[in-house]
C-alpha cells in the first residue's frame, strides 16, 4: 500500500504547463502617444481605418520613437485621431510565432469628471502593426493586430491582439483613438491614457508586465479649432460630378470627398457652393448645435470646438418641353413647334380682313415677340 500511495504522490507532481513554459518575460513592452507636432491633423470623417491588421504608416510622422507621455492643447485639434504606439519587444528565447494581448484605457471625462476626453462614440478607431515606423523590426513579415473596444464606465477599454511575433521582433503597433470636438470653457482636470495589462496567448498564457505606463492630457481652451466641409451626392446620381465651393473653405470635390481641414479661431465663417447647371440645390446638415445651411451656403458657428458640415446634392431628372405659340385673327390661325419667325411677310395668306392684319401686328407687335416655354415666360427684345 505504501508503494501505491507513493505512486499517487508521483502523479500528482508532474509540472503544469505554466511551470514547463512561461515565456511572459520573454516580452517586454512600452506605450507613449505619437508627438502631434510631427504629424498633419487627421479626422476620422478623412481617414479610414486601413484593413488586413498591418499599414505603412497612414498618418504620416505619427511614430514610436518621438512620442510623448504627455499631450499639450495647443498642439493638438479638437475633434481629430490620436495616435498612441505599441512597442512590442520579443526575446530570443521567446517561441516563434507567438501571439499576445494587451490591454488599455482611454479617459471620456477628466479627473475629476469634467466632461471632455476621447470620444465614445469611436471607441477604439482602429489599430494595426505600423510596418513603417522606423522602429518596426519584423523580418518574416508576419506579425499583425486586431482589436475590440468597449465603453466601461467612464472609459474606454481596448483590446488589442498581435499574431506572428517571433525571436528577435520589434513590433510597433498603432492604436486610434479620437479627441473630443467640443471643450467646455471652463474645464479642468486630467486626461489619462494607460496601458493596464498583457499576457502571451500561445503556445501559453502568461503575464507580461506593463510597468507603469501612462499618457496625460491636461485640457484647456488653448485646443486648436477647425472646418471641414464634406460633399456627397445622392444615390442615382453621377458620382464623378465635381462641386466648387468658395469662401473660407476653398475646394473643388466630388462624391465622398472632404477640403482640407481649415484651421480658425472662435468666430462665424462661410462656404458656398458654385452649384452645377442640372443638380438640385443642396441639403447642408453640420455636426454642432448652432451651425446651418441655406440655399447653397454653409454658415459655420465656431465656439471652443471643430464644426463638420456636409452638402448633399441631387442630380435633377431631365425635363423634355415643347414650345408652342399662337397667333390668332379673325379667320387665320397660326400655329408653330419651333421657333416663330420676328417678321412677317406681307405674303402670309391672309385673306384681306383689316381685322386679322391688325390683329397679327398687335401679337407681334413692335414690342417683340412672347415666348410661352412650359411654366416659363421670357419676352425677346
Amino acid at each position: 500500500m505504501g508503494m501505491a500511495a507513493g505512486a499517487l504522490v508521483i502523479g500528482m507532481l508532474v509540472p503544469t504547463q505554466s511551470a514547463l513554459a512561461a515565456h511572459g518575460g520573454e516580452f517586454s513592452l512600452n506605450s507613449r502617444a505619437a508627438d502631434p507636432v510631427t504629424y498633419d491633423a487627421v479626422f476620422p470623417i478623412n481617414q479610414s481605418c486601413p484593413t488586413g491588421g498591418r499599414a505603412a504608416e497612414p498618418i504620416p510622422g505619427a511614430q514610436h520613437a518621438t512620442g510623448v507621455n504627455s499631450l499639450t492643447p495647443s498642439t493638438m485639434v479638437l475633434g481629430e485621431i490620436v495616435p498612441f504606439e505599441f512597442q512590442i519587444t520579443v526575446g530570443a528565447a521567446a517561441p516563434a510565432d507567438s501571439s499576445i494581448e494587451l490591454v488599455a484605457t482611454w479617459d471620456t471625462v477628466t479627473t475629476p469628471a469634467g466632461d471632455f476626453g476621447f470620444s465614445e462614440t469611436y471607441q477604439v478607431y482602429c489599430a494595426f502593426v505600423d510596418t513603417a515606423d522606423p522602429s518596426t523590426s519584423d523580418p518574416g513579415g508576419d506579425a499583425s493586430a486586431s482589436f475590440s473596444s468597449a465603453l466601461v464606465g467612464t472609459q474606454i477599454e481596448g483590446t488589442l491582439e498581435i499574431v506572428g511575433l517571433d525571436p528577435g521582433d520589434v513590433v510597433i503597433v498603432e492604436a486610434w483613438v479620437v479627441l473630443d470636438s467640443k471643450v467646455p470653457p471652463t474645464v479642468s482636470g486630467n486626461v489619462q491614457a494607460r496601458m493596464v495589462s498583457a499576457q502571451t496567448l500561445t503556445p501559453d498564457v502568461d503575464t507580461i508586465n506593463v510597468g507603469a505606463e501612462t499618457v496625460n492630457l491636461q485640457p484647456n481652451a488653448n485646443f486648436l479649432r477647425a472646418i471641414l466641409l464634406r460633399k456627397l451626392v445622392e444615390a442615382g446620381s453621377n458620382p464623378s460630378q465635381t462641386f466648387d465651393f468658395s469662401g473660407d473653405i476653398t475646394a473643388t470635390l466630388a462624391h465622398g470627398e472632404v477640403a482640407a481641414p481649415v484651421i480658425v479661431v472662435d468666430g462665424s465663417y462661410t462656404a458656398t457652393e458654385d452649384l452645377p447647371s442640372g443638380w438640385s440645390d443642396p441639403s447642408i446638415g453640420c455636426d454642432d448645435d448652432d451651425s446651418s445651411g441655406t440655399d447653397v451656403t454653409a454658415t459655420y458657428n465656431v465656439e471652443l470646438e471643430t464644426v463638420t458640415c456636409t452638402f448633399t446634392n441631387a442630380e435633377a431628372a431631365a425635363v423634355t418641353t415643347t414650345t408652342t405659340t399662337t397667333v390668332a385673327t379673325t379667320s387665320t390661325t397660326v400655329s408653330a413647334t419651333t421657333t416663330v419667325p420676328t417678321t412677317v411677310s406681307p405674303t402670309l395668306p391672309f385673306t384681306g380682313q383689316t381685322a386679322g392684319l391688325s390683329g397679327l401686328a398687335l401679337a407681334l407687335g413692335a414690342s417683340g415677340l412672347l415666348l410661352l416655354t412650359g411654366a416659363r415666360r421670357r419676352e425677346r427684345p
